[in-house]
């Protein structure tokens, strides 16, 4: 009789031992839950903070715009949502935070394998912020001279705030041993050089 009563007795601690147990454990998941809410909603604020901009930034999807803008322009992205790749390689956007940061529009993807700068020129305007302001054209040596056109961007300011320098932001013209008339791609990014 006196097993039986031992018995009993840890059977009730123990069943009392694994509610204080469980009791305990969903303290820690409801104190896990409110943590992530609370990063969550600490994400939400600072990415409302960031991208205050919900109207397409460019004539057309450009730097600056989402993926799904870039999607629903220019068909299916054959890259990913963070190198996209439009229209056979045509347009090769680069994305962070679902926006584009960086575009290499590529003329030898196409039938019409160079432009002249006037045309490339025509065809980058539509591809940078609306709001962009030419603050210096200059010509990069490295390699091979470059044509380079450095603007700013309030709307790029807003949505890229910790870029530096904030709102800047470079094309490149890549022409054929500095022949202006044989440009065959351009490449539009953020920031203040080449």
């Amino acid at each position: 009789m006196r097993k039986l009563g031992l018995i009993v007795l840890l059977v009730c601690l123990a069943v009392m031992g694994a509610g204080c147990n469980n009791s305990d454990s969903d303290k820690a998941k409801e104190t896990n839950t409110t943590k992530k809410e609370t990063t969550t909603q600490k994400d939400t604020n600072s990415t409302s903070k960031k991208e205050t901009v919900t109207e397409q930034v460019s004539v057309e999807p450009g730097l600056g715009d989402t993926v799904d803008a870039f999607t629903k322009e220019y068909g299916e992205n054959k890259g990913n949502e963070q190198m996209g790749r439009f229209k056979n390689d045509y347009l090769l956007p680069m994305f962070i935070n679902n926006r584009a940061i960086d575009i290499t529009v590529q003329f030898e993807k196409t039938d019409q394998k160079t432009r002249s700068m006037e045309e490339a020129k025509q065809i980058a305007a539509k591809l940078i912020p609306k709001d962009a302001k030419l603050e210096k054209e200059f010509t990069a040596t490295s390699d091979l001279p470059q044509k380079v056109m450095l603007y700013h961007s309030d709307t790029l300011a807003k949505l890229f705030p910790e870029m530096e320098p904030v709102g800047k932001f470079v094309v490149i013209f890549n022409d054929h041993e500095g022949n202006e008339n044989q440009v065959f791609s351009v490449t539009i990014g953020l920031g203040d050089t080449p």
